[in-house]
Formats: C-alpha cells, structure tokens, sequence
C-alpha cells in the first residue's frame, strides 16, 4: 500500500509540471471569450498593431479569439458587452521603436444578421463569409480583404 501511494504522488509530481508547461504553450498568448446576442448588434473593434479577421457563423453568438497577446498586455485588452452590442479594444504599448515588436490577430466570429465597426492601426482587415449588416472598417497600415462576402 504504501509503495502505490508513493508511486501514486510521484506520478503526480511529474504529470502537473509537464501538463502546466504543456498548457502554457498552447494557451500562453492566446485568450478567447464568447457573448451570447440578438440579431442587429454592433460589433465595435478598436486595435493598435493587430490584423482582424470576421468570419460568420450561424450561432446568436461573438467569440472573440485574441493570439500574440503577452501575459504582460492583458491589461490592456478589453472585450465587453453591452445589450446587443460587443466591444474588443487593445491599446499597445510603446518601446522605444514606436510600436511593440510583437504582432497580434483578432479573430472573431459573428452571426450572420450582425453589424461591424472595425478600426486597427497597423494591421489588416479580412472579412468571410455571408455578412447581412452594415460593416465599416479602417486600417492605417494594412490591408483590407473580402473573402467569399455575399451580401443579404
């Protein structure tokens, strides 16, 4: 008995180390959150240094998937809701360089019958999918891109 428990605590101390190492390569600049809405919402993105990509699902939902976020900047990322209406916003901040080094993508996926504003300073704008809202958008360094858009 006493050399299962052993076996059993050794076993442990080595499987939680390797599994939070494991964890942290997978999850570590990437954050993601969901917000159940109704048709005729606003999604409103407002990004420094970061690409967007909207893609369109059928589901009364936004996810909002952040990657190349450092552990450092989640401060500075905000994703709220407010009714209907979801906003993302990330304010970078400044090295010596200008901009941080470090390049992030926004991808987010919206219903179908959904509106957006999208603005990112340094970062490109793609758009898929079958979009029945009015959808708005800025970049000043980026390409802007339609993917397979119809139109309702």
């Amino acid at each position: 008995m006493k050399t299962q428990t052993r076996l059993l605590i050794a076993a442990i101390l080595v499987a939680v180390p390797m599994l939070l190492a494991f964890g942290g390569i997978i999850d570590d600049d990437s954050r993601s959150k969901t917000f159940t809405v109704g048709k005729g919402g606003t999604l409103e993105v407002s990004v420094d240094g970061g690409d967007i990509r909207i893609s369109v699902w059928d589901k009364n939902e936004v996810l909002v998937r952040v990657d190349g976020i450092d552990e450092e900047d989640l401060d500075r990322l905000k994703m709220k809701q407010s009714g209907n209406d979801v906003r993302v916003e990330y304010r970078n901040r400044r090295s010596w360089g200008g901009w941080n080094s470090g390049h992030m993508r926004f991808e987010i996926t919206v219903p179908a019958n959904y509106n957006a504003d999208l603005r990112t300073s340094g970062g490109d704008i793609t758009l898929k999918g079958t979009v029945n809202g009015k959808i708005t958008g800025a970049t000043s360094g980026g390409d802007v891109k339609l993917e397979d858009v119809k139109g309702g």
